[in-house]
């Protein structure tokens, strides 16, 4: 591995989340809420958290996420496909996985590996959301606020209640139709709240994967893995409990993944001081409001880690 850190980055709609992995393989993860400014918050990073991680050694970057075309063009910045860096660390992570659904604020996927031989990180399929916000979180954060809740207290009021109600999950429109009614009918809030967990899962199984076969388990990663009311609700649909993994920093795998294909690739180093202001001359930038103003699906904080 040499004597270069490799760090990824994961700019995501709601949260930046960040791998430094050492050269004797010790990896440091952390997740910050990216605010509408993540270039702020990453290069707050590097100068704190990563600095203390990695002094003085020199460092191989890969960005990957919604939001990697914010780095783009920075001297010493590789970007990295979100789907190839999520197959990388579920792969290493996991195994013999084949099946992986990411599901984020404002983007879900589904990822099919190969999951054996040579290269069990090689993607043999995939699917993405496109430019509809069915199946991904932001159906939950807009059902939450018609119930003038959040998001997290949506999940775990779902992740409780004795039942879920049907609630149609394609349309949002629809969406809101069925849940007057239930309201007018006095049905519990937790009902009405595991149903639309349940009904997003389904919208995602028909609408985003479209039919396709499930191969089991399936390791669930992104912001919805740590919204029980979500997980609840997949491994009802999938049939069993163990019919869904959760990774122990389900939000992380982008990054992990980035960085370890820049280090597979023996991309060029570059030191961190250089790196910082690189960032530091880049003009501010922001998300677009509507991404910016998304809730964590299920509020992991200002987590951080440092793994063997």
């Amino acid at each position: 591995m040499g004597t270069s850190w490799h760090l990824g980055v994961d700019v995501g709609s709601v949260h930046i989340k960040v791998a430094a992995v050492a050269p004797q393989g010790k990896q440091h993860l952390w997740v910050r809420p990216a605010g509408g400014k993540p270039l702020d918050v990453f290069t707050e990073l590097l100068e704190n958290e990563v600095r203390r991680s990695v002094s003085n050694a020199p460092v191989c970057l890969a960005v990957t996420g919604i939001g990697q075309d914010l780095l783009d063009g920075v001297a010493g910045v590789h970007m990295v496909n979100e789907i190839m860096a999520t197959a990388r660390a579920a792969a290493h992570l996991f195994p013999g996985i084949r099946t992986v659904v990411d599901m984020g604020g404002q983007f879900s996927k589904w990822i099919l590996l190969t999951g054996s031989g040579p290269n069990p990180h090689e993607v043999r399929d995939f699917v993405t959301n496109g430019l509809c916000a069915a199946g991904t979180g932001a159906f939950l954060q807009r059902q939450a606020s018609r119930l003038q809740i959040s998001v997290e207290a949506l999940g775990k009021m779902a992740s409780t209640s004795p039942k879920g109600c049907t609630i149609a999950g394609r349309c949002t429109v629809f969406a809101k139709s069925d849940m007057i009614h239930l309201q007018q009918k006095g049905t519990p809030t937790e009902e009405i709240a595991y149903g639309l967990c349940l009904a997003l899962v389904r919208t995602f199984m028909t609408t985003v994967m479209h039919g396709r076969k499930v191969t089991l388990p399936v390791l669930l990663v992104g912001g919805g893995a740590v919204n029980p009311g979500l997980v609840r609700a997949f491994r009802e649909v999938l049939g069993s409990e163990d019919a869904v993994i959760v990774p122990e920093k389900p939000t992380c795998l982008g990054a992990l993944g980035a960085a370890q294909i820049v280090c597979a690739e023996q991309a060029e180093a570059t030191l961190l001081e250089a790196l910082v202001e690189s960032l530091a001359n880049r003009p501010a930038v922001s998300f677009f409001e509507d991404i910016a103003a998304l809730e964590p699906l299920g509020a992991p904080g200002r987590a951080e880690a440092a793994l063997s």
